[in-house]
This record gives structure tokens, C-alpha cells and sequence, in this order.
């Protein structure tokens, strides 16, 4: 299919440029806009989790999990590693 061919030149992309998070949840969504769009994949939901700190009173991390399954965090040890990290876990046992 071409949604999966594009899918995996944009992931090749955000690894080759270290894309900003916010540019990367961009791409994935106008990814799913052409997919819809050429009738080859169902609009799935992007999910958002709202993960407090382990470590910091009344502070709190975003974790998404894209409509192409991929989960990223705001947390500064995710924005610097781009692994994944313990709130994402944490998100991934509520869902």
C-alpha cells in the first residue's frame, strides 16, 4: 500500500533529522490526512495521557500515542533520548 510505503519514508525522515516532537506529531498527522483521504486506512484516535511527575510536586508530562501507534512524552529525558520513557510506560498500562 502507499500509506505504508510513505509511513516508513517519514519515519526514515524523523530519525535522519531528529525532528522535533511537535514537527513529528505534525508528519504523522498529515500522513493520516492522505491515508483518509485516498481511502486506505480508518481514522484511528490520537491519545493523550496526562502523566505526573515522579520526582516534581505538581508537575506534569503529556504522553501521546499518534495515530500511527507511535507514543512520545514531553519530559526532558524523552525530548533529549527519544526512547521511551517511564511515563510512556505508565500511559501504556492505562491503555
Amino acid at each position: 500500500m502507499a500509506y505504508e510505503k510513505l509511513g516508513k519514508e517519514i519515519e526514515k525522515l524523523i530519525e535522519d533529522y531528529r525532528m522535533s516532537d511537535e514537527i513529528r506529531r505534525e508528519l504523522e498527522l498529515t500522513l493520516d490526512l492522505i491515508a483518509e483521504s485516498v481511502g486506505e486506512k480508518p481514522k484511528p484516535e490520537t491519545q493523550l495521557f496526562r502523566v505526573k511527575s515522579s520526582s516534581k510536586e505538581d508537575v506534569y508530562y503529556t504522553v501521546v500515542k499518534g495515530t500511527t501507534g507511535k507514543w512520545t512524552c514531553d519530559c526532558p529525558d524523552y525530548s533529549y533520548r527519544k526512547k521511551e520513557c517511564k511515563h510512556i510506560k505508565e500511559a501504556q498500562e492505562v491503555d
